[in-house]
């Protein structure tokens, strides 16, 4: 509500404080918290109807928009994701590189051994997951504005 309120004539301070700041935080949330996209409503509801509106110095923000959006800048977006719709594969995510710590904890054993090309190839598994979903949502967005 603060960011939205002080976004007005300041986008650029607003896009910043929520980049640096704000969005952090709720990405841990995502990473570490299973099931939490619907606690994460309120927050989507707040961005789409306040802070993106301020932002824009539009007065509503349309769904097209939002998804728009929340692409990433090297898609055309701004980066400003939906919490609600990337909760759980931010989960999920962070399940798959730390898989093999947590079984290295739970297990009690005294060593780890990182095993580097297996933790690269886990997080390039993941980029090329992200890549395809973002250019999916692209090119539908890009398909629905040509209607």
């Amino acid at each position: 509500a603060v960011v939205s309120t002080q976004s007005t004539g300041e986008s650029h301070l607003a896009y910043t404080t929520y980049w640096m700041g704000i969005s952090e935080q709720w990405s841990f949330l995502q990473r570490t918290t299973l099931d939490i996209s619907a606690h994460l409503s309120r927050i989507e509801v707040s961005l789409a109807q306040r802070f993106l509106p301020a932002m824009t110095g539009q007065p509503f923000i349309n769904d097209t928009v939002r998804k728009i959006m929340a692409l990433p800048t090297r898609f055309g977006g701004m980066g400003i994701e939906n919490p609600v719709e990337m909760a759980d594969l931010q989960y999920v995510n962070s399940v798959a590189i730390t898989a093999r710590l947590c079984n290295h904890i739970v297990e009690q054993r005294a060593e780890y051994i990182l095993d580097v090309e297996e933790e690269r190839e886990v997080k390039h598994q993941i980029r090329k997951i992200k890549k395809a979903m973002y250019e999916d949502i692209s090119k539908a967005i890009k398909s629905n504005l040509s209607k």
